[in-house]
């Protein structure tokens, strides 16, 4: 693998990042934490929440506006699930980007496992985006991207996120983005029969898989990717840490103003959390960077309402 690449996942810090990019990560973050607050209030995330503790061990990382807690990877299941509950009203999003309803739990429930700080949390959002991102591209070019499509490229690109919050070192970053090729490769086949993947299928079960990729490389389990071991990725991964793609996102985007964007976050959330704790968590994602311990973020959502929702 490219070691540019893996230097890239260890080195990259938000601190570097302009302004342009923290504001679109920031404004992920807002879209994907008010969608997964009010899919927790739909019909079938109790359905979601019950399989997922029949089948996954119990931990410390948080399932939304619920006292149950869970392993890395069950809660990236549950919270993705949920997040993409609604996702498809687009008209509400602050930035119409539906990758980060994969990104966003599987990161939070590894920097939950870790406790690691904001700053922490915001950067390896930012390498998931960027590696996603690029890898994408590869493919394009390598005309390779009928084969798979863009939530195979979210699933390696969350697994490089969690490898950063994991602190994976050398060819374990290389295991991780291999297993996420590997295990992600399914879906184009099963899209080929009755009943495909929906969506937001495709997110819940990408959102965890990125999570299981990472933690089984930090298990010692190898795999080679044959998208980023094929010596043509140079030109794509080169330019990691000083041009950031995430910027030519939505470039179209039409502006809104902080009011704007609370009113539309408290729309979705005042139901599920209430209304002062809504306003109180828009103002600490604003400055999430802030946060010392991630946890701090899924307390705020949690707390006085664990007797209320299970």
């Amino acid at each position: 693998m490219n070691r540019h690449l893996e230097v890239y996942v260890g080195k990259e810090t938000i601190e570097q990042a302009s302004g342009k990019t923290l504001n679109f990560l920031k404004k992920v973050l807002l879209d994907v934490t008010a969608f997964t607050i009010a899919g927790s209030q739909a019909e079938e995330a109790v359905g979601i929440k019950d399989f997922a503790m029949q089948l996954w061990k119990k931990g410390d990382c948080s399932l939304f506006i619920s006292s149950e807690k869970l392993n890395a990877v069950g809660a990236a299941f549950v919270n993705a699930s949920m997040a993409s509950v609604f996702f498809k009203d687009y008209c509400q999003l602050l930035e119409k980007n539906d990758l980060g309803t994969m990104l966003f739990p599987a990161l939070l429930a590894a920097a939950e496992d870790r406790e690691v700080s904001g700053k922490e949390f915001l950067t390896s959002l930012l390498i998931s985006y960027e590696i996603g991102l690029r890898v994408e591209k590869c493919a394009h070019q390598l005309n390779i991207d009928k084969k798979m499509d863009k939530y195979t490229w979210g699933v390696i690109g969350t697994a490089a996120g969690v490898a950063r919050v994991l602190k994976l070192e050398g060819n374990s970053i290389e295991h991780a983005l291999g297993l996420a090729e590997r295990y992600s490769s399914y879906a184009p086949m099963i899209d080929s029969a009755d009943g495909a993947l929906s969506d937001e299928d495709r997110v819940s079960w990408g959102s965890m898989t990125g999570v299981n990729s990472a933690y089984l490389a930090e298990k010692g389990i190898s795999s080679t990717s044959t998208l980023l071991s094929s010596g043509k990725e140079e030109s794509f991964i080169k330019g990691l840490g000083e041009h950031y793609h995430v910027e030519t996102i939505n470039q179209n985007t039409p502006y809104m103003t902080e009011s704007e964007r609370e009113k539309k976050f408290l729309l979705l959330t005042e139901s599920g959390i209430g209304k002062e704790k809504s306003k109180q968590l828009f103002e600490m994602i604003n400055q999430i960077e802030r946060i010392q311990n991630i946890r701090t973020l899924t307390s705020l959502i949690n707390k006085d309402l664990l007797k209320q929702v299970v």
